[in-house]
């Protein structure tokens, strides 16, 4: 479907990056499967209230949709109901913004019952936000079956059916995370290390993880924005002989409303709980500073700002010039550079995932009698072993373990 695009060059007191903006508004209709027709930049001196951009300026955007027989408007700002609806009476076309066209790609990509879940739960608190904006187009009396009572205004049965729609999703996500904490406990009674991938929509996640586990396993990637919305977690064979678990999780966009980042809380909060976040930048995006703050931003909204990170940039094969200047700058010292698609860079990392576990868990060695190399068995429930030496009398274990778990070792062993 042939889509014009609207950006206006400021919004809320903010002045826009028409060009960022340009690019990320076409990945998305690109990514829901419509065609970019046009990008129309619309100055704005204030927001109004009927039309968003003011009546003349829609009347020149129902121009050029009449010529170049345009279906969708996708507007940059989130829109109200009232504002929608009139705009798409006045130009003739769908009228769409960028939250909704966000939500219709989740709704596509959702997979898993927690997935579609969250999808369910953020349309609903989309669609309660827009009935407050309908104002008269919704203020008439009903009395039919299932409202209560002639005299209950349409909006109101609306607004009561949603809110109730929402509570129920609501009800059914906590069970759905109370589920995901059941086995998230499971997974950590195991020793083994966890890593999350996180990084902006389309910065190489699922080819990371692909190719860490040698493409073994079938990870849809995608050249598409929100290619990966339920998270996935793999095996990767360490450098040391040894097993991590690494995740990737869903790519943060910047601007997502409040209520898109509470309905999909329970995915993005399993990153808290792993031993290590790699922060995954696309070097070949021009904007990919920016686009690193959001992410940042939006760890430290679901706390997880103070975990271990290591950063890394991505796609250093599309960047030959950035990587040269940033090598040398030593405020970038300690990132890793990697091409997720073609491997290069991948042995760095994995070590360097290494070297930092030493300092998260730490190396220890402990000595066990013969008569008490039975425990060996119990010590691999809580620690990884890297090597057993066997001597006259005793063995000695070389192991990683979480400080706590140490503990236990030391416990069982007395």
């Amino acid at each position: 479907m042939k889509t014009l695009i609207v950006i206006s060059d400021k919004a809320k007191g903010k002045f826009h990056d028409i060009q960022k903006d340009s690019c990320e508004l076409e990945g998305l209709c690109a990514t829901a499967g419509l065609k970019t027709a046009a990008v129309k930049t619309v100055k704005l001196k204030q927001i109004n209230s009927s039309y968003y951009i003011g009546r003349g300026k829609a009347e020149e955007i129902a121009e050029e949709v009449s010529k170049k027989n345009i279906k969708a408007v996708l507007f940059r700002e989130d829109l109200s109901a009232a504002q929608q609806k009139n705009l798409s009476d006045l130009i003739g076309a769908e009228v769409l913004d960028r939250t909704y066209l966000i939500l219709k790609i989740f709704e596509q990509r959702a997979n898993s019952p927690e997935g579609k879940l969250q999808v369910k739960l953020a349309k609903a608190a989309y669609e309660m936000t827009r009935l407050y904006g309908l104002g008269a187009s919704m203020d008439q009396q009903d009395g039919t079956i299932g409202t209560r009572g002639a005299g209950e205004r349409i909006s109101e049965y609306k607004r009561r059916v949603l809110k109730s729609k929402f509570i129920n999703l609501k009800r059914e996500l906590e069970k759905v995370k109370k589920e995901r904490a059941v086995q998230r406990e499971k997974r950590r009674k195991v020793p083994i290390p966890q890593i999350s991938i996180v990084g902006y929509t389309n910065c190489g996640k699922s080819t990371l993880l692909s190719a860490l586990t040698e493409n073994k396993h079938k990870i849809y990637a995608d050249d598409r924005l929100f290619a990966t919305l339920d998270p996935l977690i793999k095996r990767v064979k360490m450098p040391a002989g040894y097993d991590m678990l690494f995740s990737d999780t869903v790519g943060f966009v910047s601007d997502l409303p409040a209520f898109l980042v509470e309905a999909f809380k329970s995915t993005l909060e399993e990153i808290k709980y792993s031993d290590l976040l790699i922060h995954l930048k696309d070097l070949s995006n021009p904007d990919w500073e920016k686009q690193s703050e959001c992410v940042n931003m939006l760890l430290k909204e679901i706390g997880a700002d103070n975990m271990p990170i290591l950063e890394v940039f991505n796609k250093i094969d599309k960047a030959e010039n950035a990587v040269l200047n940033l090598k040398s700058n030593p405020l970038y010292s300690n990132h890793i550079f990697i091409s997720a698609a073609n491997g290069e860079g991948l042995k760095n990392l994995l070590e360097e995932v290494q070297k930092r576990f030493l300092k998260i868990w730490g190396r220890n060695t402990i000595r066990l009698s013969h008569a008490k190399s039975r425990f060996i068995g119990e010590i691999e429930k809580y620690a990884l072993i890297e090597k057993i030496k066997w001597f006259d009398g005793f063995a000695e274990i070389s192991l990683m373990a979480s400080p706590g778990n140490i503990e236990k070792i030391r416990n069982l062993i007395k």
